[in-house]
């Protein structure tokens, strides 16, 4: 949700978001994704490919954190393009992409993991000025005594959990 609105405030001029999640795929469009699909119904890269006539895209966000995320983010990629890993996990990173096309394609494959406190004061400009929207951030708020069962509901998905905030 974020990100989409990160990259549409930014005047990215084509915003595709990917998520398992079909709910996902209907909150980021609602936020002004031209398109969103589901990994598991489509050939992202094909359809990626389809949108920008063969060229691939100029950047990827990877917010999972999987080598699979970030393997696909990678293959959607353009001449020149980069793929920014924000996604964290313990998983080994292993790129599938030959390092052939790395160099001839001349991708750029970056993490990034922080943000300074300026980051937070332009943030809160944002959402006080309405030009950043928070106020679907927040699915469910939970008792300190939940908290096992609000960890379960992210893992399972159950009632579509986008953050859940403990309040105790």
């Amino acid at each position: 949700m974020h990100a989409v609105q990160t990259a549409r405030l930014a005047g990215a001029g084509l915003i595709i978001a990917v998520d398992p999640l079909d709910a996902a795929c209907q909150r980021a469009l609602e936020l002004g994704a031209d398109y969103a699909f589901n990994p598991c119904a489509v050939d992202v890269r094909a359809e990626v490919m389809r949108l920008t006539d063969g060229e691939g895209l100029n950047l990827v966000v990877d917010l999972a954190g999987s080598n699979a995320a970030l393997a696909q983010a990678v293959s959607c990629l353009g001449r020149y393009g980069r793929a920014v890993s924000i996604g964290m996990s313990l998983e080994p990173v292993q790129l599938t992409e030959p390092s052939v096309m790395l160099g001839s394609m001349n991708h750029e494959v970056v993490g990034h993991d922080g943000y300074a406190p300026r980051d937070i004061a332009g943030l809160v400009r944002l959402v006080a000025s309405g030009h950043f929207d928070l106020s679907r951030s927040v699915s469910h708020i939970i008792t300190l005594e939940d908290v096992a069962g609000g960890v379960a509901r992210l893992r399972t998905k159950v009632g579509n959990p986008i953050r859940i905030v403990v309040k105790p």
